[in-house]
């Protein structure tokens, strides 16, 4: 039988107004294609009035499907932290005792329906090749965060440090520039321990030119700590840092302003505190 350009519900129609005169109902349904289950199906349709289109085949009722109100509970999070994912979007609603909890991959599916996570973002957080000492002290990250203006007057210039093996932020130091980085060192030193290595960028202040040491290289191995530098133009070996101070630019110093160095300090000291047990060698 020639189609045409009928529709669906129209050749389906067509079928159900033949019917009601077909003396021969299985070749009617050979002309159509289709099997006698199928056209009694069309044929009952048509007569109580039901549409003839294609139905949905998706399930009425969703076993598992998130709540609106919990989706609400996500989105809150996420507003009032905008840098949060569904991990610790998750973790935050469970220590405020919210039972009936979706898995984090869920967390993000709201975040991702809702516009909160784009496309781009995504592509970012692709997993890629990491490394990560074995133990707290075998290596440290430091790294200087952009500096910004203080409404004081002169600039902070964020000094961090970090623990390699466990991420803990062993310090946040605010600085009025990138010289004394060994100074800030030692109050910490005599916190945490000596670390076996550093690991810092290859910026003037950290690494010695045309083969000689920095100040603080020197400094260092006095102590018997190895200075470590990543390769030129490639921030991801220190990535841990790269993005704890993306973080940090959107939950502490987007839309804030600091009057000076004290504030600011203030500001970065909660965050660090811990309860990690850190290895305290050579003291």
């Amino acid at each position: 039988m020639p189609w045409g350009n009928k529709t669906v519900e129209q050749l389906r129609a067509e079928f159900a107004r033949k019917a009601q005169t077909a003396t021969n109902f299985s070749a009617l349904c050979r002309e159509y294609g289709i099997t006698r289950k199928t056209g009694y199906e069309w044929r009952e349709r048509a007569e109580s009035g039901q549409p003839l289109g294609d139905r949905s085949h998706a399930p009425h009722t969703v076993v598992g499907k998130t709540s609106p109100e919990m989706e609400q509970k996500v989105l809150a999070v996420r507003e009032e932290h905008p840098a949060w994912g569904g991990k610790k979007i998750r973790k935050v609603l469970e220590n405020q005792s919210v039972e009936g909890l979706p898995c984090v991959k869920t967390c993000n599916n709201i975040l991702k329906r809702n516009g909160c996570i784009t496309p781009e973002a995504s592509a970012k957080s692709k997993p890629i090749q990491r490394f990560e000492r074995e133990r707290c002290n075998e290596l440290w990250q430091t790294d200087f965060k952009g500096d910004f203006a203080l409404t004081g007057g002169g600039r902070c210039w964020p000094l961090t440090i970090l623990d390699d093996h466990s991420r803990f932020l062993i310090a946040e130091i605010a600085k009025p520039g990138t010289g004394g980085v060994f100074e800030s060192f030692q109050p910490v030193f005599e916190q945490f321990g000596l670390p076996d290595s550093v690991l810092s960028d290859n910026g003037t202040t950290f690494r010695g030119y045309h083969g000689g040491f920095s100040q603080f290289e020197r400094r260092l191995m006095e102590l018997d700590i190895l200075p470590i530098h990543g390769r030129i133009r490639h921030p991801q070996t220190q990535g841990k840092v790269e993005r704890l101070h993306g973080t940090m630019e959107i939950e502490l110093l987007t839309d804030k302003a600091f009057s000076d160095l004290q504030e600011t300090q203030a500001a970065f000291e909660p965050c660090g505190t811990t309860t990690i047990s850190f290895v305290r060698t050579r003291l």
